[in-house]
């Protein structure tokens, strides 16, 4: 680890994440998750690439929290509980995970461990809504 670096910044740094996300830790990817949660309430998701993309920044949270000290991990859990919740009421369930099979199998995510993957707004725009029916039209469930 760099010196003076925090320990979930050292590990953002070695997954490779992108330079603002290690800029921003746990604070930033926290602070993330809750506008990612307010715009699918407010139903401003774009597509299906970009919702894939904001759901990476709930495992990037699920993967660094244990590498965050206890206290500072414990300072962030009432946001990111309030943040799921507020996200949980804007979806309804998918019958598979939203990215493909193979990637899903691969990183092992389950619907009860990573249960953002499987969800998808409850408003959809117009092209969001036509990518989704594409989807599930490939899809074979795994719930």
């Amino acid at each position: 680890m760099p010196a003076g670096m925090d320990p979930v910044r050292a590990y953002l740094l070695q997954l490779g994440a992108a330079e603002h996300v290690v800029a921003g830790g746990l604070l930033g990817l926290v602070e993330r998750w809750e506008r990612i949660a307010q715009e699918t309430a407010a139903g401003r998701v774009l597509d299906l690439d970009n919702w894939r993309n904001d759901l990476d920044t709930r495992q990037l949270l699920a993967d660094a929290l244990p590498h965050a000290p206890a206290p500072e991990s414990a300072r962030f859990h009432s946001r990111l509980a309030a943040a799921d919740l507020e996200l949980r009421r804007a979806t309804q369930p998918l019958p598979a995970c939203i990215w493909p099979a193979a990637v899903a199998k691969r990183e092992g995510w389950q619907p009860r461990s990573n249960w953002w993957y499987f969800v998808r707004p409850t408003r959809l725009g117009p092209e969001f809504a036509a990518e989704l029916e594409a989807w599930s039209e490939r899809v074979e469930p795994d719930l």
